[in-house]
């Protein structure tokens, strides 16, 4: 499930928590709990439960979506290291990299996180706590990046 070159499945590479490894395959095993414990496809639960709460109106998980809607042209397009540009594809790991949104729309998302409109403000707090195996330099979801200049 790759945006250029051949797709390819997530390997587990080490034991969790043992050691720090960059993936987006914890999102979609989170993708595929809330797929099978609501029922509804991820893109439609995240767009009612989430984006939309949030004012949230264009943005979208899902390109075929886009598509059918005649909206693939306000997307950015996909590069190589050669700067060639590939066709927009689908992927099935959604919740890990695949959400479409407008700077604006982007700006409301992360105003979340200060105004309490989805999540308690010591729930935001637990989610940005230094993580087992990161050498303190991640969070669940977030990359922390610490002030070292003293």
């Amino acid at each position: 499930d790759a945006n250029m070159g051949d797709p390819h499945p997530a390997i587990i590479q080490y034991p969790p928590g043992s050691r720090m490894s960059y993936s987006s395959v914890g999102y979609t095993i989170l993708q595929l709990l809330i797929e099978d414990m609501t029922n509804r496809p991820f893109n439609e639960y995240m767009k009612e439960q989430v984006l939309q709460p949030l004012g949230i109106k264009y943005a979208s998980y899902d390109t075929e979506e886009l598509a059918s809607q005649g909206r693939l042209n306000e997307l950015a397009p996909n590069y190589d290291r050669e700067l060639k540009t590939h066709p927009h594809r689908k992927h099935t790991m959604m919740a890990g990299g695949s959400l479409r949104i407008t700077p604006h729309e982007m700006a409301l998302f992360l105003q979340a996180y200060f105004q309490e409109k989805l999540l308690t403000k010591s729930t935001i707090q637990l989610m940005l706590q230094p993580q087992p195996a990161t050498a303190s330099s991640w969070a669940l979801g977030h990359e922390i990046y610490l002030d070292t200049a003293s």
